[in-house]
Protein backbone atom coordinates (compact mmCIF):
# COMPACT_ATOMS: atom_id res chain seq x y z
CA UNK A 1 0.00 0.00 0.00
CA UNK A 2 1.49 3.59 -1.06
CA UNK A 3 -1.09 6.10 0.15
CA UNK A 4 -0.43 8.42 2.80
CA UNK A 5 -1.77 6.32 5.65
CA UNK A 6 -2.81 2.60 4.91
CA UNK A 7 -6.84 3.09 6.20
CA UNK A 8 -6.79 5.78 3.25
CA UNK A 9 -5.86 3.47 0.38
CA UNK A 10 -7.97 1.10 1.73
CA UNK A 11 -10.81 3.37 1.44
CA UNK A 12 -9.87 4.21 -1.87
CA UNK A 13 -10.29 0.83 -2.61
CA UNK A 14 -13.65 0.62 -1.06
CA UNK A 15 -15.25 4.12 -2.43
CA UNK A 16 -13.96 2.87 -6.08
CA UNK A 17 -16.00 -0.10 -5.32
CA UNK A 18 -16.54 -2.33 -8.56
CA UNK A 19 -14.20 0.45 -10.74
CA UNK A 20 -11.28 -0.28 -8.91
CA UNK A 21 -9.44 -2.61 -12.31
CA UNK A 22 -9.10 0.42 -14.57
CA UNK A 23 -10.32 3.92 -14.44
CA UNK A 24 -9.23 7.68 -14.81
CA UNK A 25 -7.43 10.06 -11.71
CA UNK A 26 -6.24 13.47 -11.76
CA UNK A 27 -3.34 14.22 -9.04
CA UNK A 28 -2.33 17.28 -8.46
CA UNK A 29 0.56 17.41 -6.33
CA UNK A 30 1.32 13.93 -6.90
CA UNK A 31 4.17 14.12 -5.23
CA UNK A 32 6.55 10.93 -5.01
CA UNK A 33 5.51 8.28 -7.79
CA UNK A 34 4.94 6.01 -5.10
CA UNK A 35 6.12 6.55 -1.40
CA UNK A 36 2.74 8.60 0.39
CA UNK A 37 0.88 8.55 -3.32
CA UNK A 38 -2.96 8.27 -3.06
CA UNK A 39 -2.53 7.52 -6.80
CA UNK A 40 -0.21 4.46 -6.90
CA UNK A 41 -2.61 1.73 -6.01
CA UNK A 42 -4.75 2.77 -8.24
CA UNK A 43 -1.88 2.47 -11.16
CA UNK A 44 -1.67 -1.15 -10.30
CA UNK A 45 -5.10 -1.61 -10.84
CA UNK A 46 -4.50 -0.45 -14.52
CA UNK A 47 -5.72 3.02 -13.96
CA UNK A 48 -4.25 5.92 -15.43
CA UNK A 49 -4.29 9.48 -15.52
CA UNK A 50 -2.74 13.33 -15.31
CA UNK A 51 -0.34 13.94 -12.49
CA UNK A 52 0.53 18.07 -12.01
CA UNK A 53 3.95 17.84 -10.41
CA UNK A 54 6.23 20.96 -10.61
CA UNK A 55 8.60 19.64 -8.56
CA UNK A 56 11.43 18.58 -11.08
CA UNK A 57 13.12 15.71 -8.61
CA UNK A 58 9.53 14.49 -7.99
CA UNK A 59 8.12 15.15 -12.02
CA UNK A 60 11.02 13.53 -13.62
CA UNK A 61 10.57 10.48 -11.31
CA UNK A 62 7.12 9.99 -12.26
CA UNK A 63 8.14 10.01 -16.05
CA UNK A 64 9.84 7.08 -15.60
CA UNK A 65 8.33 4.85 -12.65
CA UNK A 66 4.49 5.96 -14.43
CA UNK A 67 4.70 5.60 -17.72
CA UNK A 68 1.01 5.42 -18.65
CA UNK A 69 0.10 8.63 -16.86
CA UNK A 70 0.79 12.03 -18.50
CA UNK A 71 2.66 13.70 -16.17
CA UNK A 72 2.96 17.64 -16.66
CA UNK A 73 5.79 19.26 -14.83
CA UNK A 74 3.57 22.55 -13.35
CA UNK A 75 1.42 23.38 -10.86
CA UNK A 76 -1.63 24.57 -10.46
CA UNK A 77 -3.49 27.27 -9.05
CA UNK A 78 -5.88 30.48 -9.28
CA UNK A 79 -4.12 32.36 -11.92
CA UNK A 80 -1.47 31.42 -15.19
CA UNK A 81 1.88 32.19 -16.05
CA UNK A 82 4.76 32.11 -13.42
CA UNK A 83 4.93 32.26 -9.58
CA UNK A 84 6.48 31.95 -6.75
CA UNK A 85 7.42 28.27 -5.67
CA UNK A 86 8.77 26.95 -2.53
CA UNK A 87 10.76 24.30 -1.13
CA UNK A 88 12.15 21.83 1.84
CA UNK A 89 13.27 18.28 0.26
CA UNK A 90 9.85 16.40 -0.65
CA UNK A 91 7.40 19.30 0.33
CA UNK A 92 6.95 21.84 -1.57
CA UNK A 93 3.70 24.41 -2.35
CA UNK A 94 3.08 27.76 -4.08
CA UNK A 95 1.23 28.98 -0.72
CA UNK A 96 3.70 31.61 0.97
CA UNK A 97 2.11 31.75 4.27
CA UNK A 98 2.21 27.89 4.51
CA UNK A 99 5.80 28.09 3.92
CA UNK A 100 5.60 30.44 6.96
CA UNK A 101 3.85 28.36 9.44
CA UNK A 102 6.07 25.05 8.67
CA UNK A 103 8.93 25.91 10.57
CA UNK A 104 11.36 24.83 7.95
CA UNK A 105 14.03 26.16 5.53
CA UNK A 106 12.57 26.57 2.27
CA UNK A 107 14.26 27.27 -1.24
CA UNK A 108 12.58 30.14 -3.30
CA UNK A 109 12.54 29.43 -6.78
CA UNK A 110 9.57 29.73 -9.50
CA UNK A 111 7.33 27.42 -11.29
CA UNK A 112 5.54 27.20 -14.24
CA UNK A 113 1.47 27.41 -13.62
CA UNK A 114 -2.13 26.87 -15.20
CA UNK A 115 -4.84 27.88 -13.90
CA UNK A 116 -7.76 25.26 -12.25
CA UNK A 117 -10.52 26.92 -14.79
CA UNK A 118 -8.47 25.74 -18.18
CA UNK A 119 -8.46 21.85 -16.58
CA UNK A 120 -11.22 19.77 -18.31
CA UNK A 121 -11.77 16.34 -18.94
CA UNK A 122 -14.05 13.41 -16.81
CA UNK A 123 -11.91 11.49 -13.94
CA UNK A 124 -13.29 9.01 -11.38
CA UNK A 125 -11.11 10.13 -8.78
CA UNK A 126 -9.07 13.14 -7.49
CA UNK A 127 -6.12 13.51 -5.31
CA UNK A 128 -5.70 17.06 -4.27
CA UNK A 129 -2.86 17.65 -1.83
CA UNK A 130 -0.92 21.09 -2.57
CA UNK A 131 0.40 22.13 0.99
CA UNK A 132 -2.39 24.97 1.95
CA UNK A 133 -3.62 25.89 -1.63
CA UNK A 134 -6.47 24.26 -1.98
CA UNK A 135 -9.10 26.59 -1.57
CA UNK A 136 -7.39 28.94 -4.32
CA UNK A 137 -7.67 25.49 -6.70
CA UNK A 138 -10.98 24.52 -5.96
CA UNK A 139 -12.70 28.28 -6.01
CA UNK A 140 -11.42 28.45 -9.62
CA UNK A 141 -12.48 24.86 -11.12
CA UNK A 142 -15.16 25.17 -13.79
CA UNK A 143 -17.42 21.96 -12.77
CA UNK A 144 -19.01 22.20 -15.95
CA UNK A 145 -16.06 21.42 -17.86
CA UNK A 146 -14.37 19.19 -15.28
CA UNK A 147 -15.72 16.21 -14.15
CA UNK A 148 -14.78 14.59 -10.91
CA UNK A 149 -16.42 11.41 -9.06
CA UNK A 150 -14.50 11.54 -5.83
CA UNK A 151 -12.07 13.44 -3.91
CA UNK A 152 -9.59 13.11 -1.75
CA UNK A 153 -8.24 16.62 -0.61
CA UNK A 154 -6.08 17.55 1.94
CA UNK A 155 -7.92 19.32 4.84
CA UNK A 156 -5.47 19.76 7.54
CA UNK A 157 -2.75 22.12 7.99
CA UNK A 158 0.77 21.19 8.18
CA UNK A 159 1.92 20.29 11.36
CA UNK A 160 -0.80 21.42 13.50
CA UNK A 161 -3.99 19.24 12.05
CA UNK A 162 -5.88 22.35 12.42
CA UNK A 163 -8.76 22.28 9.77
CA UNK A 164 -8.55 24.27 6.76
CA UNK A 165 -11.88 23.05 4.79
CA UNK A 166 -13.96 25.44 6.34
CA UNK A 167 -12.07 27.95 3.65
CA UNK A 168 -13.51 25.91 0.33
CA UNK A 169 -16.43 23.43 1.20
CA UNK A 170 -19.36 25.30 0.75
CA UNK A 171 -17.96 25.95 -2.97
CA UNK A 172 -17.72 21.99 -3.35
CA UNK A 173 -21.53 21.38 -1.87
CA UNK A 174 -22.29 24.55 -3.81
CA UNK A 175 -21.51 22.47 -7.21
CA UNK A 176 -23.46 19.34 -5.69
CA UNK A 177 -20.97 17.83 -3.79
CA UNK A 178 -21.28 15.75 -0.38
CA UNK A 179 -18.63 15.23 2.18
CA UNK A 180 -19.34 11.46 3.57
CA UNK A 181 -16.70 10.12 5.85
CA UNK A 182 -14.07 11.50 7.73
CA UNK A 183 -11.78 9.17 8.62
CA UNK A 184 -8.48 10.66 9.20
CA UNK A 185 -6.75 14.04 10.77
CA UNK A 186 -5.72 14.93 7.27
CA UNK A 187 -7.55 14.47 4.24
CA UNK A 188 -11.69 14.23 3.49
CA UNK A 189 -13.53 12.71 0.85
CA UNK A 190 -16.04 14.23 -0.84
CA UNK A 191 -18.70 12.76 -3.79
CA UNK A 192 -21.45 13.58 -6.27
CA UNK A 193 -24.57 11.95 -5.89
CA UNK A 194 -23.93 10.53 -9.17
CA UNK A 195 -21.07 8.71 -8.15
CA UNK A 196 -22.76 6.45 -4.94
CA UNK A 197 -20.67 5.49 -2.51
Amino acid sequence: MAGQFPTETIQIRKFVGERYWGGRYLDIGAGHPERLSNTFDLYQAAWTGDLYEPNEGFWRKLAVRRPRDVVHPVAVSDSSGWQTFWQNGELSTLEESFMNRASRSFTRSTARVVEARNLTGQYYFWSLDVEGHEGRILRRIDFTRLAIGIFLIESAEFGTRAPTYRDWEDHLLANGYRFFVEFSFLNRFCNRSCYPV
